[in-house]
């Protein structure tokens, strides 16, 4: 009777640590491989159509269309395809909301002088402020929730409006 209790003891205690060990990847895996590498997987019509970028890559990446390093400690770019067009997005996570807001402006400050952009527009968008202006073939919109700060270039049908406001409301629920 007591060697059948011990058997059942270490199989029960062998299944407990399985179980624990399968709980354990699945956070893991969770954690490191969150919708899309930090991305929303789909928004509206639009479902990625590569791999994201992020980490120091993205960082670098990011830094090289500033001209310039800057303080972010991470950053996603993410390509989006659909029957409505296609989309760029590019994202960049700052320590603060103080940081971000800084980001922004420095972005903006740059915008009137700049041979690559034009027409640009502040405007709100599904509540948040935006900044609008064209080039490189796509209407891009530029802004900050939070600590991070967005830039979306869309090519397709309409002025992008649409396919912006899913995007912020992708993120504003995140």
């Amino acid at each position: 009777m007591i060697d059948v209790t011990r058997k059942a003891r270490a199989v029960g205690l062998m299944l407990a640590g399985a179980a624990l060990i399968a709980v354990a990847l699945g956070l893991s895996y969770r954690r490191a491989a969150p919708a899309g590498g930090g991305l929303p997987k789909r928004v509206g019509d639009l479902a990625l159509s590569g791999p994201v970028q992020s980490g120091p890559g993205a960082i670098s990446q990011i830094s090289g269309l500033h001209g310039t390093s800057i303080a972010i400690k991470n950053a996603y770019i993410g390509q989006y395809a659909g029957p409505s067009g296609r989309a760029m997005l590019w994202v960049s996570e700052s320590s603060s909301e103080e940081d971000a807001r800084a980001l922004l402006e420095a972005m903006d400050r740059k915008m009137p002088g700049n041979d690559a952009f034009g027409n640009r527009v502040q405007t709100s968008v599904a509540g948040q402020a935006v900044f609008r202006v064209e080039g490189g073939g796509m209407i891009n919109y530029y802004y900050r929730l939070g600590t991070r700060v967005f830039w979306v270039g869309y090519a397709g049908s309409g002025d992008g409006a649409e396919v912006l406001s899913r995007f912020i409301a992708a993120f504003s629920d995140r």
